[in-house]
């Protein structure tokens, strides 16, 4: 099924113009597409040194590793 309209995301305050400039050269290339998308997120200085990832497939790991880390470390979560 064909779309009857084409809207096109022109801004986004999720990234910053660098990613944008990424993002636009990936879709320039892979999809052939011509409008750009433009990043409004301020670049942040930030000490990622000791910033690190745990991927986790149960919640139980994940609320294992929160409660480990909780008292010496910034908890973020992502995903469901």
């Amino acid at each position: 099924m064909k779309p009857d309209r084409k809207f096109y995301l022109t801004y986004s305050f999720r990234f910053v113009p660098e990613i944008a400039w990424i993002a636009n050269k990936i879709l320039s290339t892979f999809k052939q597409e011509t409008k750009p998308i433009k990043g409004l997120r301020a670049q942040q200085i930030t000490d990622e040194s000791n910033d690190y990832a745990i991927i986790a497939r149960t919640n139980a790991f994940v609320f294992d590793e929160a409660a480990r880390l909780c008292d010496s470390k910034k908890i973020t979560f992502l995903g469901d």
